[in-house]
């Protein structure tokens, strides 16, 4: 036992010293406010209920409910991929050998990062409570005085997410411990079962408390007890169970007749027998699946072999130090044959490669949603999101150079450092405004202008900022702070540092000037470092 928590207690603060810990807690903090329903025109609407029958928004109540909802989907498939590397990172760096050399340390050693997991994954959860906490009070002032609102109904929506926060941990040890779960692969089944086996569960028809407790343990995501909140609310106020019309993310339209809008309350629903042994059911599914990781680890490891891991081992250097030899290959020839075009495309490639197949596809769905979503869902979200997305990309300019010597083999060449680092801003400037293009030219085509002078200016803004940061501090982490930040501020409609409004109702064309100018100064003073 003291093995298993010094393992976690290891897992832990290893966890909490990276930047991933800090994106995440930003991400929850983000959740906490892109969840909260608004009832605003033009805005985009993570929950809606009956549109043309229920008053949306229209008391305290809605927040947690609607917020639980969101940070239970949030939670399992971002916590998920947050906590499936653990395992392969102690394989790089030679931990995992120690503990196979010790016999039979292999299942502490599983249980410390399943607790590890645990508890980083109930330390988001409570930042996102303490966000939708602070969004109570920002839309409803004195709330928790009213008699419809309590502390009690804040907290129980999010009740059932922290019970079944282990079972995300146990998800991710066991995919972690499966060297074939750790790809594509194991992402594609571990989303794809996850929906799957929430959607036989979202029965609007179906009565509280109707399904097998052996069922609905299954439910890791919290959706069916909260559902319940909502049908008991329905049947108090209406009489009538089911939920005839239900949307996430906006664009619900239903075709009930209006007759009386309702101004709905979502009132707390007691946990009885039949919850806690769904709990229980859960915590025992999490506890077998870490069991069953510890074979599928031993048996992973053996089918690799030494050949196996001799060709990983050249991958990785491949991959290290690959980028170095790419630089210093691209600004010799350069430098010889003053091929501008060529530099640019291998800066491209040196923001683009080498990433996930989950992230490529992120990038494409953001990409196409820029083209075929609502305009002002894209101009709102999308395209702030879809930034956000690349911040990988734009993050290692001016920074990349700077590790294993890079600065000193391109100083090697006439004028290396300064074309390198206007090949590097060029091409940073080439992704963005790919990135905004669709956006700029659907709102051209219906007139917004000053959207189209935002995006372009936008589109400048990031890739200086981060050219910036990235030489003078040689480090990614200040640009990727910040830009996290930026984009909370931004879908939260905050106009004073919103660095890329769009919508026609908070664009401003003065203040992206404004942001243009001082994209433009902060590269220049960049380029004239590298003179």
């Amino acid at each position: 036992m003291r093995f298993v928590l010094g393992q976690a207690k290891v897992d832990f603060l290893e966890s909490f010293r990276k930047f991933s810990f800090v994106a995440m807690v930003a991400l929850a903090l983000f959740g906490a406010v892109f969840f909260v329903p608004v009832a605003e025109i033009g805005r985009f609407s993570f929950f809606e209920l009956m549109p043309n029958v229920i008053l949306q928004t229209s008391n305290a109540t809605w927040i947690p409910l609607a917020s639980a909802m969101g940070i239970g989907f949030f939670l399992t498939i971002t916590g998920f991929f947050y906590l499936r590397s653990g395992i392969g990172n102690d394989e790089k760096l030679g931990i995992s050998e120690i503990i196979l050399a010790s016999s039979g340390k292999i299942w502490a050693y599983l249980f410390g990062k399943f607790l590890a997991g645990v508890a980083l994954l109930a330390i988001f959860t409570a930042v996102a409570i303490f966000g939708a906490f602070v969004m109570v009070l920002v839309h409803f002032p004195g709330a928790f005085a009213a008699e419809y609102f309590s502390v009690r109904t804040f907290f129980v929506p999010y009740a059932f997410l922290l019970a079944t926060v282990p079972i995300t941990s146990a998800f991710a040890v066991l995919f972690g411990s499966f060297k074939l779960l750790r790809g594509a692969v194991g992402s594609t089944v571990f989303v794809f079962g996850s929906l799957m086996a929430l959607n036989p569960l979202l029965d609007a028809n179906a009565l509280p408390r109707s399904y097998p407790v052996l069922w609905r343990s299954f439910d890791f995501m919290g959706m069916v007890y909260l559902q319940d909140i909502i049908k008991f609310a329905l049947y108090e106020q209406t009489g009538d169970h089911a939920i005839r019309g239900m949307a996430f993310l906006g664009g619900f339209i239903t075709e009930i007749p209006v007759t009386a809008y309702i101004n709905l309350f979502f009132t707390t629903m007691p946990l009885g027998v039949y919850e806690f042994a769904g709990f229980g059911l859960t915590a025992v599914y999490s506890l077998g699946m870490v069991v069953l990781a510890a074979p599928l680890y031993v048996l992973s490891r053996r089918f690799r072999g030494a050949k196996f891991g001799l060709r990983k081992s050249r991958k990785t250097v491949v991959e290290e130090y690959g980028t170095v030899g790419e630089v210093a290959y691209f600004s010799a020839k350069l430098a010889k044959n003053h091929n501008h075009l060529a530099g640019i495309i291998s800066e491209m490639k040196l923001m683009l490669n080498g990433r996930s197949l989950v992230w490529r596809i992120g990038a494409v769905a953001g990409i196409v949603a820029t083209v075929f979503a609502p305009l002002p869902a894209v101009q709102i979200y999308v395209v702030p999101l879809l930034m956000l997305w690349f911040i990988n990309a734009f993050s290692g300019l001016g920074c990349k150079e700077h590790s294993h010597n890079v600065l000193q083999i391109i100083s090697t060449v006439e004028r290396g450092k300064f074309r390198q680092a206007v090949y590097s801003y060029v091409a940073g400037l080439f992704v963005a405004v790919l990135l905004v293009l669709p956006v700029a030219l659907r709102m051209a085509t219906v007139g917004e202008f000053a959207g189209v002078v935002a995006a372009l200016c936008a589109a400048v803004f990031v890739p200086s900022l981060a050219i910036f940061l990235g030489e003078f501090s040689k480090s990614n982490r200040f640009f990727e702070m910040l830009l996290i930040f930026m984009t909370y501020t931004a879908v939260n409609n905050i106009d004073v540092i919103n660095y890329i409004a769009l919508h026609p109702l908070n664009v401003s064309v003065v203040r992206a000037i404004g942001l243009l100018a001082v994209g433009v100064a902060v590269g220049s003073a960049t380029l004239l470092r590298r003179v």
